[in-house]
């Protein structure tokens, strides 16, 4: 290899003009930290081009693979899809009560209430106005309704909700389910882990929400089963709370926030298990790395049934893919070529020569025991490998390529089997967190859980929406495939929580009055200007005026910590009281 004028002498200060550029004699066309005309190169090559089909093993895709590929056949322990409890009556509440149980509930509203206990002193404003029974089933349904309403209809602070100016009031929240000073109070003492020390694993730093994290999990698993193709990816959750598990990667469009390992189904985007990452001091990696650890965690309980796991370069490596097919899977995924025990044929010298040598759509093979490697050329190379494909390829896809004459023409080239694959199925998480996206409920908060127990919510509610869809048929179910759908079915969602926590009457209070809200339900809302005696403080000769009213009997009642008029409205001894003003 030769040097071309690279003398001491030819880099001096020296006179600089028009033509002289830079640190000496450099004109027009002199490039570099010499004289280096256009024409001439600093570096003479010695040898020529070395070709990829000349290393040992590696061939083109038109050449067949005659190996046969093993694994085991789908056979799944469950039929893939609906695994729905028996008498279960198919509605949008009932599918969120799936997964948001009543034993779950229960205990947020009992950890809550023994929150509320414990730093009432504190939080005194909050706590005057937190529901005076203590947060319930009914008035959690309630707070969930406006929480969910809040996502399909987001705003940049939540007070703004219940504003009575004509641009941002809501007829949902104002005429129910829930004041805003009441929202706020269940908001400040919401709890969802046993506030007993004694009780909680200081080791976990996820301890705050690492039961409900739990169950949730557990009940995706239970009531639906993964079709064949599953795949595994990182999911972030937006926040930026101060806390030692928040993540930043640089090249996501949410950059701060929490990393979750999601397994999905390829098909529907169901969300059938996840982890969160607790950081690096935070997890217990094994000597085959994080990736491996990850999905070998994810995948548990799917064993020996013919699954075909699916995974970017991140998770794959040769480990993994052995290990995998060791306990029935298949594993496809993108790869590294510098990955520890890949062929030294897949480097990243060979993949930058297959780069700029070879047409678009150009893709080599090599197989290595059970795993079979393609280094394939699109816009950019690809590298992927497989235990469940052959490595010639018998797929074509359309790819858009620049003709002589100047434009563009459509032309089918040539794809290696498991990239095609690939493309198909690793979009799993994506679909997942496409339908996620639509109406989030996360809202900004300084304390790190809530901001999990927000996204716990949103994997509730796409999951329930996901069997929804597909517990309907034919017509029906081709309706819900449109976005549009997505949010009908969760304002359906909303309706009937609002409505599963609203005061239910045991008579009717009356007959041939039009209800004031759209659905009437027997809530409390606030006039929009005014007071009204109360009618049952009038009865009783206080004329007290209150400034809540009922929305279906349209009738002013008190409703304070000292004074339930409401509910003595509702009873049966109120009967009398009716016939006078309905």
């Amino acid at each position: 290899m030769t040097r071309c004028g690279h003398g001491r002498g030819a880099r001096g200060r020296g006179a600089r003009g028009r033509g002289a550029r830079g640190r000496g004699a450099r004109g027009r066309g002199a490039r570099g930290r010499g004289v280096r005309g256009r024409g001439a190169r600093c570096r003479v090559r010695t040898r020529g081009p070395t070709t990829i089909t000349n290393e040992p093993g590696m061939k083109e895709l038109s050449v067949i693979d005659t190996n046969t590929v093993s694994y085991p056949a789908f056979s799944p322990q469950h039929t893939p899809g609906l695994d729905l409890p028996s008498g279960f009556t198919p509605s949008p509440l009932n599918y969120f009560l799936l997964y948001f149980n009543y034993e779950m509930i229960d205990e947020i509203c009992i950890n809550s209430n023994t929150y509320a206990e414990i730093y009432s002193d504190k939080y005194k404003f909050s706590y005057d106005f937190y529901p005076k029974d203590g947060l319930t089933r009914q008035s959690f349904y309630q707070f969930l309704s406006v929480v969910i309403f809040m996502g399909i209809n987001p705003r940049t602070d939540y007070f703004s909700y219940w504003s009575t100016d004509s641009i941002f009031s809501s007829q949902f929240i104002q005429n129910g389910p829930i004041s805003r000073n009441t929202f706020s109070a269940i908001l400040t003492f919401l709890h969802v882990s046993d506030c007993d020390p004694t009780n909680i694993d200081k080791d976990d730093r996820l301890h705050k929400v690492r039961n409900l994290l739990d169950k949730l999990r557990d009940n995706c698993k239970k009531f639906f089963y993964p079709s064949q193709n599953i795949a595994v990816d990182e999911r972030m959750v937006k926040s930026k709370a101060r806390f030692s598990c928040k993540q930043y990667i640089r090249l996501k469009p949410v950059k701060w926030g929490f990393k979750l390992w999601v397994l999905a189904d390829s098909e529907t985007g169901y969300t059938w298990n996840f982890n969160v990452y607790r950081g690096k001091e935070g997890e217990t990696v094994s000597s085959n790395g994080l990736g491996f650890d990850v999905v070998t965690n994810l995948v548990d309980g799917l064993e020996n049934q013919g699954f075909v796991v699916y995974t970017d370069n991140f998770y794959s490596s040769p480990v993994l893919f052995e290990e995998l097919k060791r306990q029935g899977f298949g594993a496809v995924g993108t790869i590294n070529p510098t990955r520890e025990n890949c062929p030294v044929t897949l480097g990243p010298q060979r993949k930058k020569m297959l780069a700029k040598k070879y047409t678009r759509g150009y893709g080599v093979w090599i197989r290595q025991g059970s795993i079979v490697y393609n280094c394939w050329k699109d816009t950019k190379v690809v590298c992927t490998a497989s235990t469940v494909h052959i490595g010639n390829s018998s797929n074509t896809v359309k790819r858009r390529v620049k003709k002589d004459g100047g434009g563009c023409e459509e032309v089918l080239v040539p794809i290696p089997n498991s990239t095609y694959d690939y493309n198909r199925f690793m979009g799993g998480v994506d679909l997942s967190d496409q339908l996620l996206q639509y109406h989030q409920t996360r809202r900004q908060t300084h304390k790190y859980w809530k901001t999990l127990f927000y996204h716990c919510v949103d994997i509730a509610v796409t999951n329930s929406y996901i069997l929804h869809k597909l517990s309907l048929s034919g017509d029906d179910r081709s309706k819900y495939e449109q976005k549009s759908d997505h949010k009908n079915f969760v304002v359906d969602l909303i309706n009937e929580l609002a409505d599963a926590g609203s005061v239910v009457p045991t008579v009717s209070p009356g007959r041939g009055r039009q209800p004031r809200s759209v659905r009437a339900h027997h809530r409390l809302a606030y006039y929009a200007t005014g007071r009204k005696y109360c009618v049952i403080c009038k009865e009783n000769k206080k004329y007290t005026l209150a400034d809540k009213y009922c929305v279906k009997c349209d009738v002013a009642l008190c409703f304070t910590r000292k004074r339930n008029c409401f509910a003595i409205w509702h009873s049966q001894t109120s009967d009398n009281i009716h016939k006078k003003y309905i």
